[in-house]
């Protein structure tokens, strides 16, 4: 099962980073369900079950907010975080204006970035396991 073989991998590689740095956080980054709201199906077919990535034991989970949700950032956060749970999340969102060639990314114009922030300090306020975010 794909989510056994990817937790026992994750375990194998913290303990590895543990033996060189004790104090290092270990966290995973997951993409964000497809717009059409099957997030069991995406998760559990790229086996990322919350069940097994718990079982990881991580100081946090990054699920990854891109542009392709196109406005509907806002539900898919909600439920990537709710799946997720009681996972703490740090949401990192890539706001770089140049992709590779095969995207159609969104214009990374202040707007949006300013969009991103309004969504996560939201959810902030909301959602006690809600830990940090980043941009790159």
């Amino acid at each position: 099962m794909k989510s056994i073989r990817i937790r026992d991998t994750l375990i194998d590689l913290k303990k590895l980073v543990k033996s060189i740095i004790q104090k290092f956080e270990y966290g995973f980054n997951t993409r964000v369900s497809l717009t059409d709201g099957n997030i069991l199906g995406y998760k559990n077919n790229r086996g990322h079950k919350s069940e097994t990535l718990a079982q990881v034991e991580f100081a946090f989970i990054l699920p990854y907010c891109a542009e392709k949700n196109r406005g509907k950032e806002a539900k898919i956060i909600e439920n990537e975080t709710d799946h997720l749970s009681p996972l703490k999340f740090h949401p990192h969102t890539q706001i770089r204006r140049d992709l590779p060639r095969h995207t159609n990314p969104l214009p990374k114009i202040p707007k949006y970035i300013k969009n991103i922030i309004k969504l996560n300090n939201k959810h902030f306020k909301e959602n006690g396991r809600f830990i940090n975010m980043t941009f790159f």
